[in-house]
């Protein structure tokens, strides 16, 4: 366990009697003060010993020297039977309050947000899409950016401060700007401290990271812990912008986050008027092995847009995906990956909180599938040099074409299923399958297959 920075709020109380009288004297200059700049107060009350109550009662309007020193004795006189029954404890803590009023008045009030992974209902991966959004916390004022491989699961944690926990946010992977996913956004109005409480995901030392949307690291964790270790963390930012919360090398579970927007900080000038902010503009959508990379011109930032929208529609016109991105910038690339071969339609749009959304241009792109590679899932011997073959099914495949290395024997199949017959009882050979559609060239990572994918998966001895 581990926590990486803690502060103690709240004003010390004096204990000794040189501490009653600091408090004493405090308390007569301040309604001095009040008296002779006309202000208008309620009573001040404060027991400097045990036995020495002295009491002070700034009146609305100003008097003479003379005729205040005479009021303030007779009011003295009036009250201090009063105040002999007001507890000790009771009258130092209500000039605590009020000073601390006071200093609270002169810095500005602090805002704090809070995201309790508590608050959220639970659900396994798969459950999400990447780069899925989600508003939680106080006010809404976090988005978590899901993944595919996101879920929100129970987990008993207790920390060093004495919280517990029964729930996390597990976001199933490392912090991804580029791609909005696996972390937690939030945009703050000047500087704040970012509390989160966290729990190791590996052995490898992972760490905690506050992002820009250009993917600026500006704060970490520097912990040393093992896996599951439960750690709280106090992060800083120094400015107003949109910051993103996650794992830095790999993916870490959150607990709880804590955002104090430090009282009096320095404020961002106005972003610039959301009319001036040119609409996005998709510049290019094109395949890229078995995704389709989809390139936007756009100003996102503090004075351009908060992220872009791109959307992914079939032959028919209806959406059936969308890929956001806030990464800082003038480009932006979003990335789909359709499940069939055809001709898709991507529109874009530019999002501002509060405005209208400006939409861009749209583009088509073709996209063939590319074909997997068969996996074969039992290879019987049958007797008499024949071999009983089945596989999995290849989505887009017209056939498949099964093949005894090193010879002639090849059987074709419109199913997932063949026999193949004419071998030799007692030799050992290497059977492959491969799945064909027409002369089409699909590819897998940096090879270039025409017409097919092929794996060779089992060697089988004929008895």
């Amino acid at each position: 366990m581990c926590i990486a920075r803690k502060t103690d709020g709240g004003m010390e109380m004096l204990g000794n009697r040189q501490g009653k009288k600091r408090k004493r004297w405090l308390a007569l200059l301040l309604a001095g003060a009040m008296i002779l700049s006309g202000m208008g107060t309620p009573s001040v009350v404060v027991q400097a010993e045990e036995t020495d109550t002295v009491a002070v009662e700034a009146e609305a309007t100003t008097v003479s020297g003379n005729e205040n020193a005479e009021t303030t004795e007779m009011q003295a006189a009036d009250t201090q039977d009063d105040t002999q029954s007001v507890p000790e404890e009771a009258q130092i803590a209500l000039l605590s309050e009020d000073v601390a009023v006071s200093a609270q008045d002169a810095a500005g009030d602090a805002e704090q947000y809070v995201l309790d992974a508590a608050d959220l209902a639970q659900f396994t991966n798969g459950a999400k899409k990447d780069g899925e959004e989600q508003s939680a916390g106080t006010d809404d004022y976090f988005t978590i950016l899901w993944s595919s491989k996101s879920k929100v699961d129970g987990s008993k944690k207790s920390f060093e401060d004495g919280t517990a926990f029964t729930q996390r946010i597990n976001l199933g992977g490392k912090l991804d700007v580029t791609n909005n996913k696996n972390g937690v956004s939030f945009k703050t109005t000047g500087a704040a401290e970012v509390k989160v409480y966290w729990v190791e995901g590996g052995d490898d030392n992972r760490q905690m990271a506050l992002l820009t949307g250009s993917g600026t690291v500006v704060a970490k964790t520097g912990e040393t812990l093992a896996k599951n270790a439960t750690c709280i963390s106090v992060l800083k930012v120094t400015e107003a912008g949109t910051y993103y919360l996650g794992g830095l090398e790999n993916n870490n579970y959150i607990f709880k986050v804590i955002v104090t927007e430090t009282a009096g900080s320095t404020e961002k000038p106005a972003r610039a008027d959301w009319s001036t902010v040119e609409n996005p503009e998709i510049i290019s959508a094109v395949q890229n092995a078995g995704k389709v990379d989809v390139t936007v011109k756009t100003n996102i930032g503090y004075d351009g847009a908060d992220k872009i929208e791109v959307a992914m529609s079939d032959a028919e016109g209806s959406v059936i995906g969308t890929a956001k991105s806030s990464k800082e910038g003038n480009e932006a690339v979003v990335s789909f990956t359709p499940a069939a071969s055809g001709t898709y339609t991507f529109t874009v749009k530019a999002i501002r909180d509060g405005e209208e959304d400006k939409a861009g241009n749209s583009m088509n792109a073709d996209f063939v599938l590319p074909l997997t590679a068969p996996k074969i899932s039992s290879a019987t011997n049958v007797g008499k040099g024949a071999v009983a073959l089945e596989w999995s099914e290849v989505k887009e495949a017209e056939k498949y074409v099964v093949t005894v290395e090193g010879t002639d024997n090849k059987t074709e199949s419109t199913t997932t299923a063949a026999t193949i017959s004419g071998l030799t009882v007692g030799n050992m050979y290497t059977i492959s399958v491969v799945a064909v559609r027409g002369e089409d060239v699909s590819g897998k990572g940096t090879t270039e297959v025409t017409g097919r994918e092929r794996r060779i998966i089992t060697k089988i001895e004929l008895q």
